[in-house]
């Protein structure tokens, strides 16, 4: 009974004391892929959770606009290049309804890796999907093609942006 009586106390005593303290270090958040001006808008691509996020701000009217839209892909992703510097584009239409065509590459890539570039060395993208900028608004198109192995430094065929 006294031995009892002794271990209660000293489980009483053991679960009144407040848990130690763990110093949990900040999160920093994730940097972007890439941070680009695309027409008018300033678009970022970035993590989200395993997805590829991109995020756009645009000054229209004299109102800022703002916000972000999930691509149909995992992450990493970045725009489809010409060379490591300038992004690939092609521009479709007359005024006033021209617009410029850019190509996101990104999505799990084909096991094993086969290919490979210094803007995604993990691996390049499984899936392309098309953002349109318009002189007054966006457009992205879903779902992404599948397929392939996408690498952002390599150039693709004008026909990939015209189908």
């Amino acid at each position: 009974m006294r031995n009892t009586l002794l271990f209660l106390l000293l489980l009483v005593a053991a679960c009144s004391q407040p848990p130690p303290q763990v110093a949990v270090p900040p999160v920093e958040p994730e940097a972007p892929y890439i941070s680009t001006k695309l027409g008018t808008f300033d678009v970022r691509l970035m993590n989200s959770n395993g997805k590829c996020l991109m995020t756009y701000s645009v000054t229209q009217h004299g109102l800022p606009e703002s916000g972000e839209i999930v691509l149909d892909m995992e992450s990493p992703c970045n725009f489809i290049h010409l060379g490591i510097e300038k992004l690939q584009s092609y521009e479709y239409g007359k005024d006033p309804f021209k617009y410029k065509i850019f190509i996101v590459t990104g999505g799990r890539p084909e096991e094993p890796i086969i290919r490979s570039d210094q803007l995604q060395p993990k691996g390049c993208g499984s899936r392309i999907q098309k953002i349109l900028i318009y002189p007054d608004r966006m457009r992205v198109e879903f779902p992404a093609a599948i397929g392939g192995a996408w690498c952002p430094s390599e150039p693709i065929d004008e026909v990939m942006f015209a189908t």
